[in-house]
């Protein structure tokens, strides 16, 4: 009885309330809320992999690329299909400049949700970081079909067009995006 007192009082109200980011968390307090959930035990199966998501996710948003990917890495092997921590890892991958393990992620997320267009469109952004730029603008073009009010996207094809040579299509696609977006005129 006494050791289920002291995993109780370990794990606080408010480190799960800071692991789910209530209450306008901040990364560091979801870090540690999450850690104090998994440190104490008595989590299991979606439980424990939302508390290694959650954290992971906060790893990400705080460029810690290898930290995030080791808590996405634990979430995949409690639930391998979570579509959400195949795309972080994919970009914790990305921010390390691992093209290779971030193509694959994202080839998989793909498979999971083929109606994802920002699947799309971050592999798209790994083939125009390889210079794959047919490759890109085929990715691009899938994810403005599955949605076409996303500015950067068409941004971005204009760029990979542009690589491919065929500047009237990148020209087309500038102009769509400061349409959607007229903050994008500046850059261009």
């Amino acid at each position: 009885m006494l050791l289920l007192t002291v995993v109780a009082l370990a794990q606080s109200p408010e480190d799960e309330s800071n692991c789910l980011g209530s209450n306008n968390a901040t990364k560091d307090e979801i870090i540690a809320g999450c850690t104090g959930r998994i440190k104490f035990g008595g989590l299991s199966g979606q439980e424990l992999a939302g508390a290694y998501l959650n954290r992971g996710i906060a790893y990400g948003l705080k460029s810690q690329p290898d930290l995030a990917i080791q808590d996405l890495d634990q979430v995949l092997k409690l639930t391998p299909n979570d579509a959400t921590a195949v795309e972080e890892r994919g970009a914790a991958y990305f921010s390390k400049g691992d093209f290779a393990h971030a193509l694959a992620d994202f080839d998989h997320l793909i498979i999971l949700n083929p109606n994802e267009f920002q699947a799309y469109n971050n592999r798209g952004t790994i083939y125009y970081a390889l210079g794959q730029w047919a490759k890109a603008v085929a990715d691009f073009t899938v994810a403005i079909e599955l949605n076409r009010s996303v500015a950067l996207i068409y941004y971005s094809r204009g760029f990979a067009f542009d690589k491919l040579g065929q500047h009237d299509r990148a020209m087309a696609d500038y102009a769509e995006a400061v349409r959607l977006d007229p903050s994008l005129k500046r850059r261009h």
